[in-house]
């Protein structure tokens, strides 16, 4: 079991720049909140309670799955949705390149 040392934590307070006032308020507040939290065993006894504790069915396990295969389908098709429009967008730049590049022939040719 994990027990807080509130003299040593107080002082190390202290020593950081905590007013002694300040540490102590901290270190009793830190002290009040390890109280509260639960411990394995508190843990253990909650889930064996059948009132508190439901377990999946077989069938939401499978719809879970299910909506996981279909995320991952989603994402798979954005990928490949973003992949060619990345190509599309780099068709249009050599496009868009090739244009500018040909006014600018045909302009220096009429200089």
């Amino acid at each position: 079991m994990y027990s807080l040392d509130t003299l040593n934590t107080a002082r190390a307070l202290e020593a950081a720049g905590f007013a002694p006032k300040q540490a102590e308020a901290l270190v009793t507040a830190i002290s009040r909140a390890d109280e509260q939290l639960a411990t394995k065993n508190d843990l253990v006894q909650l889930a064996t309670k059948d009132d508190i504790v439901q377990l999946a069915t077989k069938d939401e396990v499978a719809k879970v799955k299910d909506e996981v295969v279909k995320v991952k389908e989603n994402i798979a098709w954005l990928r490949a949705d973003a992949a060619a429009r990345r190509s599309e967008v780099r068709l249009l730049f050599g496009f868009q390149s090739a244009i500018i590049l040909a006014m600018a022939a045909r302009m220096f040719a009429l200089i």
